[in-house]
């Protein structure tokens, strides 16, 4: 009796193949096909407020980086022109107001600095001057008086006006106490009887007054002189003294 060698072996065609993929995706969709419509919505809610969290984290992110980007580069431009005052702004004033004082025979050439220290409570700004830059004759052995003149608040004096007008101030103590008396007692006071000034302003724009004085009225030169270096020598300051014209 023959034996029955046949195989039988039942093979699928390649159109029913039964992977674990094809079985993952028909029991998802299955799912979402026989699933409540309201479970559907939680899913799409839940699935909406998961990626609104990340978009606002990353945005928040972003911003915050961004805005530490723009505190360091504030902060490098602040030390950049603090840099400009002391290296090249400063050593610069200092020369020409010491060949100033020599050509002049001055006992003293120095500049109020103006700016704005505070506000009233409208926001209207007070305007102030710092003597921030006063060179002295060595040879006449005149003491400084920077240090006296800080923050000066220009509303308790009539002579920033004249000179916002004028440009030029020139004369004896007694002659620019018919423009200011509480400004010539100042200068009395530190030995001036003699004083020039001048506008120093940048389209319009009041950046400082440029000043020479005198102790002795004999040493004095003549008025067109003194005006003639005040102009020339408030050109070159008022570049000196405008950060703008360094960041050109």
């Amino acid at each position: 009796m023959k034996s029955n060698n046949n195989v039988n072996v039942n093979i699928k065609q390649d159109g029913s193949k039964d992977t674990i993929f094809s079985h993952v995706s028909n029991l998802f969709f299955d799912k979402i096909a026989n699933a409540k419509w309201s479970k559907i919505i939680k899913v799409y809610i839940v699935s909406f407020i998961f990626l609104a969290t990340f978009v606002i984290l990353y945005f928040g992110y972003r911003a915050a980086s961004d805005n530490e980007i723009v505190k360091n580069a504030a902060l490098k431009m602040s030390q950049s022109e603090e840099n400009i005052r002391d290296f090249v702004v400063t050593p610069k004033i200092q020369h020409e107001l010491e060949v100033l004082v020599y050509s002049l025979n001055a006992d003293r050439a120095f500049i109020f600095e103006l700016h704005n220290g505070k506000k009233n409570t409208s926001g209207l700004p007070f305007r102030f001057a710092d003597m921030s830059y006063e060179i002295t004759n060595d040879e006449k052995r005149v003491d400084k008086v920077a240090l006296e003149f800080q923050n000066i608040p220009l509303t308790l004096y009539k002579y920033p006006h004249y000179l916002q007008k004028k440009k030029l101030m020139l004369g004896t103590v007694e002659e620019i106490e018919t423009i200011d008396a509480d400004f010539a007692e100042h200068i009395k006071n530190i030995g001036g009887k003699y004083l020039g000034m001048i506008y120093l302003n940048n389209n319009g724009v009041p950046i400082a007054f440029l000043c020479v004085s005198y102790h002795d009225l004999e040493e004095v030169p003549k008025k067109e002189v003194i005006e003639l270096k005040l102009r020339e020598y408030g050109k070159m300051v008022t570049s000196l003294l405008d950060l703008q014209e360094h960041k050109k």
